[in-house]
């Protein structure tokens, strides 16, 4: 089934921090297509994406909203084929994201205008290929790099002459271009050749998520608030120590990485944090790849090299033998991979604990953990009580690289 991610910007109060809100307006099945026995017509992609990004936007079905019925949506509703109310909106600031195939579709100029491409351009499949980030820094862009088409699945490009005047390309596939950006008056759109549906690999999956928090301009976790400590910058150990001893930490510097040096031991913070949000990047080697990031050197959230399995409650992602997480969002070896980890810790009264901890991981721009109680330690962590404890690096015998790691208290 065809899908158009219209994205609606949001006035957002910065005391109840609503999340922004995705409209998901679906194109209307021709007969043919209702006929086939096909799963994908039973596809719910508004529960679908909220299950991928709920920490960071709020899907609603266009069908179920009323103009007007909810102030904090700046949108216009319509079908597939409303190109001069989508253009609208997105002139005024709105943002939209599209799949290729609607190249040349419905109301061809306008929908080709709004798109960026020139009019009567070839669309072109290909079931084989490696992709290739054009713009590296575009955050839709380099979670796909290097990405190679398996058996089974399929990406739309089109020429690059294809491109109309103020369209950027960032992801291309041999002398095609697979995905591409373009502003429009105040907003942005993007347009995307990489077909997704529930069985997707977790790149393709976390290139969606970018591409819509892009087109509507939600935040990205990855960088550090003013109000954050950089725990690892890579120049400098200073906020880590070993565990056992206490002693400056063991592990090396290697091109500007902190890398585990097998058999040294586990390292964890100088201080120790109660409630906060945390964001950690990682890059497992050739093999296990075993490691761990403990908060409070409690809850342990694992470091695997598990791509492409389906989840157990000791892959990576997931809260070590307590929980496996609601997606396996884990990339091949050697990619940097993030963890996003919003965490509060247990509530006491007179030496008795009233409420669990709580945690929310999202692991490469998806939602794996969503708000998930904590009613006790993980498997190898320490015993929770009162006290705040150190955030905790695991040595688990594996040369596990990590970077740019922040941490900011929640108050």
């Amino acid at each position: 089934m065809r899908v158009l991610l219209l994205i609606a910007m949001t006035v957002v109060s910065v005391a109840q921090r609503p999340l922004p809100k995705v409209l998901i307006l679906e194109a209307v099945p021709g007969r043919h297509e209702l006929e086939e026995p096909d799963e994908t017509l039973r596809w719910n992609p508004v529960r679908f994406y909220n299950r991928l990004a709920s920490a960071r936007f709020e899907c609603v079905s266009a069908r179920a909203l009323l103009l007007g019925s909810d102030p904090r949506i700046r949108c216009v509703l319509g079908t597939w084929q409303d190109v001069r109310k989508i253009t609208r909106f997105v002139e005024r600031g709105g943002g939209a994201a599209f799949p290729a195939g609607a190249v040349g579709g419905e109301d061809r100029l306008l929908m080709d205008a709004l798109l960026g491409v020139r009019p009567g351009s070839p669309l072109r499949v290909h079931h084989e290929g490696r992709l290739v980030a054009l713009d590296p820094d575009h955050p839709a862009a380099r979670v796909v790099d290097g990405f190679t088409l398996r058996e089974g699945r399929f990406i739309s490009s089109v020429p690059r002459v294809a491109l109309a005047d103020g369209a950027r390309p960032i992801i291309g596939i041999g002398d095609e271009v697979v995905a591409w950006t373009r502003a429009i008056g105040k907003g942005r759109v993007i347009v995307s050749g990489i077909e997704l549906d529930r069985l997707s690999p977790a790149q393709v999956l976390a290139h969606q998520v970018e591409s819509i928090a892009w087109a509507g301009r939600v935040g990205p976790f990855r960088i550090a608030p003013k109000s954050a400590t950089v725990l690892f910058d890579g120049t400098s150990t200073r906020h880590w120590i070993a565990e056992q001893r206490g002693e400056p930490c063991p592990w090396k510097l290697v091109d500007g990485t902190l890398e585990v040096s097998p058999g040294k031991g586990s390292i964890m913070t100088r201080e120790t944090y109660g409630d906060f949000q945390m964001h950690v990047e990682f890059r497992v080697p050739e093999g296990a790849g075993g490691s761990g990031v403990y908060l409070q050197r409690r809850y342990e959230l694992q470091i695997l090299n598990t791509p492409g399995r389906e989840t157990e409650p000791h892959y990576c992602g997931a809260l070590f033998r307590y929980r496996a997480p609601d997606l396996n969002a884990t990339f091949p070896v050697k990619l940097w991979q993030t963890y996003d980890i919003t965490f509060r810790q247990p509530r006491w009264k007179d030496g008795k604990k009233t409420k669990n901890a709580r945690i929310t991981v999202v692991h490469n721009g998806l939602t794996i953990h969503n708000d998930v109680a904590l009613t006790r330690s993980t498997s190898a962590g320490k015993k929770e009580s009162p006290a705040p404890m150190p955030v905790l690096l695991e040595d688990h015998g594996f040369k596990v690289q990590f970077r740019n790691i922040w941490i900011d208290p929640l108050h």
